[in-house]
């Protein structure tokens, strides 16, 4: 079976984590940064789930009645028996289930992931190898850096004023492809977000026609910042 890759909205939509132990407690972190509503079922929960601001915790044995109104599920009970009843049920009332027990029976499974803010990296193996996943994701970590993320976060507004200042759609497209690039991450890695801005600013306002040569100067700028 070959699983489809994909990046949810889960904004104010309800999550269902069956279980309270240090796995379902690492679910529970990422559903809330990504904003997702989250109710756990489980009569006890360790620590840093108990103490977790924001979530509604069922304190009672699972029953299926919890998951109503769930987009998704999480089964991650130390019950393999408890974990496919709550997969079963979640089928049946149209929700999508990660079972960590069993990842042939889920509807999802949750990849080894990088982050630097909005810049995420993958790396799945179908579930056969979750320690594998993770090496690859340390070792992305040696070459995909901080930068990455900030570079998102001005590639987001930069966006905004290509689109505003330039009409010609395959200019647009060549910008963003050189703010994309090698060039553009070495910029920001070395000299800052100040000098990067200033070098978008100047690409966005001359529009060179021959852009892929359009080589951002070494400015000065505060890499501080």
């Amino acid at each position: 079976m070959s699983w489809y890759p994909i990046e949810l909205n889960l904004e104010g939509r309800r999550a269902v984590v069956v279980g309270g132990g240090q796995v379902a407690a690492r679910k529970v972190a990422g559903l809330l940064a990504a904003g997702a509503v989250v109710r756990v079922v489980s009569p006890r929960c360790c620590p840093d789930l108990a103490e977790r601001q924001g979530i509604e915790w069922v304190r009672q044995p699972y029953v299926a009645d919890a998951l109503e109104d769930a987009d998704l599920v999480f089964a991650c009970t130390d019950d393999r028996m408890l974990n496919a009843r709550v997969a079963i049920d979640a089928r049946r009332v149209g929700a999508l289930c990660n079972n960590a027990d069993d990842p042939g029976a889920s509807g999802f499974l949750v990849p080894a992931v990088l982050r630097h803010g909005d810049f995420t990296v993958a790396v799945g193996t179908g579930g056969v190898g979750p320690k594998l996943a993770a090496n690859i994701r340390g070792r992305l970590a040696s070459l995909l850096g901080p930068e990455f993320g900030i570079l998102v976060g001005e590639l987001r507004k930069a966006r905004a004023q290509v689109r505003e200042r330039v009409a010609d759609m395959r200019l647009r497209r060549q910008i963003m492809e050189k703010l994309c690039g090698d060039d553009s991450v070495k910029l920001l890695a070395t000299q800052g977000p100040k000098a990067w801005r200033a070098w978008m600013t100047r690409l966005v306002e001359q529009q060179p026609e021959e852009i892929e040569r359009w080589e951002p100067a070494d400015n000065g700028g505060d890499a501080s910042e």
